[in-house]
């Protein structure tokens, strides 16, 4: 976590992966499917 969202709580999300907060399923986002097509 950074700075900002210790501010702002859970409300705003970031990286490459969402984490239900209830569940703590995690699901990645279509953000990590289109970088890590660079890796290959």
């Amino acid at each position: 976590m950074d700075n900002f969202e210790w501010q702002k709580g859970y409300s705003m999300t970031f990286g490459l992966i969402s984490v239900d907060r209830s569940t703590l399923e995690r699901t990645p986002k279509e953000s990590l499917y289109f970088l890590g097509s660079y890796a290959q």
